[in-house]
């Protein structure tokens, strides 16, 4: 069996019965990040793609700008697998304060939004999706959550090229662990330039928008809702924002030129 799933036996009840079964469930295991030494990160994730999840989580904060700013990469396991990155850019030397991340919650610091809001109109201009496209994109990502079919218990996120080609998938326990997941396997592959959409399983918060716009994306897609903040952020800095992408309906909520009619 998949090392990421366990086995755990349950009491099913059904059908005015009860039933002793084994079930599956997902894997979550907690993750310690330090930058050149120092904490700078502690999450719960699904295991798996820990680099890639702290190359995102450090790209998102600004840490770093690419993957060259990493010089390596140390990994100890004792009670808490860590990853130490070694790192050089001009972000590496600022004082790190550490953060805690659980698997349901993002940054909660005022800061990081008050950076996005100033960087506005950065973003690339240049996709047109039609309906078909976009659907077809959101059928190719629900054919990937392998983990989520069999426990139910993952989020999952992917990021596709400007034809189409799939650059980055991941799934997690945390929405926002496995967007982190993309951008460092998106980083790690310097892909970032062919980069243009992100699609997703959870709800489209402000959270989740920043980081869309930060890897550079010009639409972010997902099944669920916005929130009244990623509209605005996505506004401000020209991404196109479309929710509720069920079967062959759709709402778009910003920009909704780069969607041919």
């Amino acid at each position: 069996m998949d090392n990421r799933l366990t086995v755990t036996p349950i009491v099913r009840y059904t059908k005015g019965a009860f039933h002793n079964e084994d079930d599956v469930v997902i894997a979550e295991e907690p993750l310690s990040v330090l930058i050149n030494g120092e904490p700078a990160f502690f999450c719960m994730r699904l295991p798996g793609n820990d680099t890639e999840l702290a190359l995102g989580l450090c790209y998102g904060e600004g840490i770093i700008s690419s993957y060259e700013d990493v010089r390596s990469v140390e990994i100890s396991e004792r009670d808490i697998k860590t990853l130490d990155l070694i790192v050089e850019s001009k972000n590496s030397g600022q004082k790190i304060r550490s953060k805690i991340i659980r698997s349901s919650t993002g940054s909660p610091f005022h800061e990081e939004y008050a950076k996005i809001l100033e960087q506005g109109g950065v973003l690339r201009n240049s996709l047109r999706l039609t309906a078909q496209q976009l659907f077809s994109l959101h059928e190719d990502f629900h054919g990937r959550q392998i983990l989520f079919n069999e426990t139910g218990g993952t989020h999952a996120a992917a990021v596709y090229g400007y034809d189409g080609e799939l650059l980055a998938f991941a799934e997690d326990v945390g929405r926002h662990n496995a967007f982190d997941k993309c951008t460092g396997r998106i980083l790690m592959d310097g892909t970032h330039e062919s980069a243009a959409v992100a699609v997703l399983s959870s709800r489209l918060s402000y959270e989740m928008a920043s980081k869309a716009i930060r890897l550079g994306v010009e639409v972010l897609t997902g099944v669920s809702a916005p929130t009244s903040l990623a509209v605005h952020l996505a506004e401000k800095n020209s991404m196109t924002l479309i929710g509720f992408v069920r079967g062959d309906r759709c709402n778009v909520y910003s920009m909704p030129d780069r969607i041919v009619r």
